[in-house]
C-alpha cells in the first residue's frame, strides 16, 4: 500500500472546503436575491404557485432552547389543482444528497392535520414569508430555524427574537390549532 504524503491530503482537504464554501456563497447569494422583502411579491410571487402537479414545498421548523427541542414540518403539495397541506410533529427527516433544492420528506413523525388551502390561506402564507424574511437573530436562548425548500425555491432563516412566534400563528391560521 502506497502512503499518501500529508501535504496532498492537506491540499485535497482545502480544495474540498473551497468547493463547499463556494457552494454556500452561491446558495446564500441565490437565497438573498430571491427573498428581498421589497421584491418577493413583485418579482417572485408566492412559491406555492410555482408548484407543478405532484411537487411539494416543505417548511421545516426546528426549535431549540434550554428547555425545548422539537420540530414541525409543513408540506404543501399540488394535487389535482388543489394545494394540500400536511403538518407533522417531530418528523425524522430522510437524509438528502442535494437538500438545498429538494423539499423535505418525513420518514416518520406524527401527522397532525391535512387539508386543502383556501385562497385566503395562500395569501396568509405569503405574508408569513415576507414577515419571516425580516426576522433577525437577536440572541435569544431559544431559536427557531426555518428551512423552506422546493425544487425552485430555498430559504433558511433563524428567529432568535423569542417574540415573533410566526409558525405558531401560521399553524393557527392554516389548521385552526
Amino acid at each position: 500500500m502506497k502512503k499518501t504524503p500529508l501535504i496532498l491530503i492537506f491540499i485535497f482537504t482545502i480544495f474540498c472546503w473551497g468547493l463547499n464554501f463556494h457552494e454556500a456563497i452561491a446558495s446564500y447569494t441565490s437565497i438573498h436575491h430571491k427573498i428581498k422583502t421589497d421584491t418577493i411579491t413583485v418579482n417572485f410571487g408566492n412559491p406555492i404557485f410555482d408548484l407543478k402537479e405532484g411537487e411539494t414545498l416543505s417548511l421545516l421548523v426546528q426549535s431549540n432552547g434550554c428547555y425545548t427541542a422539537h420540530s414541525k414540518l409543513l408540506l404543501i403539495t399540488k394535487e389535482k389543482e388543489l394545494f394540500i397541506t400536511r403538518l407533522y410533529f417531530n418528523p425524522t427527516i430522510k437524509s438528502q444528497t442535494n437538500a438545498i433544492r429538494m423539499p423535505f420528506d418525513p420518514n416518520n413523525g406524527d401527522l397532525m392535520e391535512t387539508h386543502a388551502l383556501s385562497n385566503k390561506e395562500m395569501d396568509y402564507f405569503m405574508s408569513f414569508l415576507i414577515s419571516l424574511n425580516s426576522i433577525r437573530d437577536k440572541g435569544c436562548s431559544t431559536t427557531d430555524t426555518y428551512v423552506l425548500n422546493s425544487i425552485r425555491f430555498s430559504m433558511i432563516k433563524v428567529d432568535g427574537t423569542c417574540q415573533w412566534k410566526g409558525f405558531d400563528r401560521l399553524q393557527k391560521e392554516l389548521f385552526n390549532q
